[in-house]
């Protein structure tokens, strides 16, 4: 009799898994994935990354779940746009080399397409604050406000700290906070994106850390 192969599934495959019952909550719930849970079980991942739980590649694909879940039940609730920042033209998450400029912008983002769109309140100004450690969520430093409507409304800040979130408030004209109700009363005007050290990057620092310790008197 021939043998069956299974193939066991990948570590990654499995927290996908997980997340989808772990980050979704229970189907019986009225507002499910409010921008608070969202952003809840953001700093839940970084969190756990921070403790060597997630690898890169992991945690991006558990934010980008969480990220897609938040988008569906707005777009389901009949809330159509959110606020949504990126870096580089990239969201929710990307990977910059810790110390490189990063080019943050915002945009208006169909929750039904998870695509940017032109449709929206108009914006003044842009407002950027980062979160540089998971384990304060309350913890916002102000990095600036962009005017620069022709770029997105883009602001150039060195990431530093421990794969910073940035928090990006869209401002009219009257500088005060552009409001979108969201489920649960949440303002979905806010936009959100998390940065990620670039695996490339912490490999080579890894070996050139290997390598000062190989070389002659460094050893004990």
């Amino acid at each position: 009799m021939k043998r069956q192969i299974t193939r066991r599934p990948t570590r990654l495959a499995l927290l996908t898994i997980m997340a989808a019952g772990l980050l979704s909550g229970s189907t019986q719930q009225a507002h499910a994935d409010t921008l608070g849970e969202y952003l809840a079980n953001v700093f839940s991942i970084r969190v756990a990354s921070w403790w060597g739980d997630y690898t890169d590649q992991e945690e991006d694909a558990l934010i980008r779940y969480a990220h897609q879940r938040y988008l569906d039940q707005h777009g389901h609730a009949g809330v159509g746009l959110v606020g949504q920042a990126t870096v580089s033209g990239e969201y929710p998450v990307d990977f910059v080399e810790p110390g490189d400029v990063g080019t943050f912008a915002f945009v208006w983002v169909d929750s039904l397409t998870g695509l940017p769109t032109d449709e929206g309140p108009t914006i003044a100004s842009v407002m950027y604050e980062a979160n540089l450690d998971p384990f304060q969520p309350d913890d916002w430093q102000v990095l600036g406000t962009s005017y620069e409507s022709d770029s997105n409304f883009s602001l150039d800040w060195p990431t530093n700290g421990f794969e910073p979130m940035i928090r990006a408030t869209p401002l009219d004209e009257l500088n005060k906070p552009i409001v979108i109700n969201g489920l649960d009363g949440y303002n979905v005007a806010r936009g959100f994106v998390t940065v990620i050290p670039e695996p490339s990057a912490l490999v080579l620092l890894a070996l050139g850390s290997v390598a000062i310790l190989r070389r002659p008197g460094l050893r004990n």
